[in-house]
C-alpha cells in the first residue's frame, strides 16, 4: 500500500503509553469532610465503582460484592463516580452513594477518599480507571486480563478472572478484613503508579520522535 499509493518511507512503529497525574491522583486528597458527607464513617471501608455504569463493565460483579460483604456484617460502604443505564437502579440501594461524574480534583478526592477499588470490567483496553486509583493509593481489584500489567497480584492489589463472581467477593472481603494488607498494598498502589508518571510517558513519545 505505500508503494502503490507513494506514501512515502515506513519507519518502526514505537508506542506511546497512557501517563497519570500523580498530583491530582495522589493519597493526600484523601477526605474526612468527602467521606463523612457520602455517610463513610472512620471505620467503614469503602468500596469504589468509577466508570459508565453499563452492562459490559459487569456492576452486576460489583454489586453482588458489596451486598454480600454487607449482608455479612461488615462495615462496608458503597461509593459509584460515573453514570449509566444501572445508575438509577444502584442510586436506590441501602448504603450506595452514587456521586454522578466527577473530573479533576474533585475525582483525585473521590479516589484517594475509598478504600478500595472494585472494577470487575473484561472489556479496558489500558485500564485508566485502574491507574488513577493506584495513583491515588487506592488498591484495586481488577479482572486479570484487562488488568495484570498494572495490578502486581498480592502486591498493589489483586487480580480476578473474568466474570468470577466468586473470585472477587474473596478477593474483596480479604482487603476488607485486613486494614494492614490495605495499607500495605496502598503505598506499593503509588509506587506502581510512577511508572506511569504522566512527565516520563510524555518523554518516552518525544524520544520516539526524536528516533522516527
Amino acid at each position: 500500500m505505500r508503494d502503490e499509493w507513494g506514501y512515502g518511507s515506513a519507519t518502526e512503529l514505537k508506542l506511546w503509553g497512557r501517563g497519570v497525574d500523580m498530583n491530582i491522583f495522589n493519597p493526600e486528597r484523601r477526605s474526612q469532610q468527602f467521606r463523612a458527607s457520602k455517610d463513610v464513617g472512620i471505620n467503614d471501608v469503602a468500596i469504589l465503582w468509577v466508570g459508565r455504569i453499563v452492562p459490559e463493565k459487569r456492576p452486576d460483579i460489583w454489586l453482588s460484592v458489596v451486598r454480600r460483604l454487607q449482608d455479612e456484617g461488615h462495615p462496608v460502604k458503597a461509593l459509584v463516580v460515573g453514570s449509566g443505564t444501572f445508575e438509577k437502579y444502584l442510586s436506590q440501594l441501602k448504603h450506595v452513594k452514587c456521586c454522578g461524574w466527577l473530573s479533576g480534583t474533585a475525582l483525585g478526592e473521590a479516589y484517594a477518599s475509598a478504600d478500595i477499588l472494585v472494577f470487575p470490567s473484561d472489556v479496558e483496553t489500558f485500564g485508566n480507571v485502574t491507574l488513577e486509583a493506584l495513583s491515588s493509593g487506592c488498591p484495586s481489584i481488577v479482572e486479570k486480563k484487562c488488568g495484570e500489567h498494572l495490578v502486581d497480584h498480592g502486591v498493589n492489589g489483586l487480580t480476578c478472572q473474568s466474570g468470577d463472581s466468586e473470585g472477587f467477593y474473596q478477593a474483596a472481603r480479604m482487603l476488607v478484613m485486613d486494614f494492614k494488607l490495605r495499607q500495605q498494598m496502598a503505598e506499593a498502589a503509588r509506587e506502581k503508579a510512577k511508572k506511569f508518571e504522566r512527565n516520563i510517558i510524555l518523554q518516552q513519545m518525544a524520544e520516539n520522535y526524536k528516533v522516527a
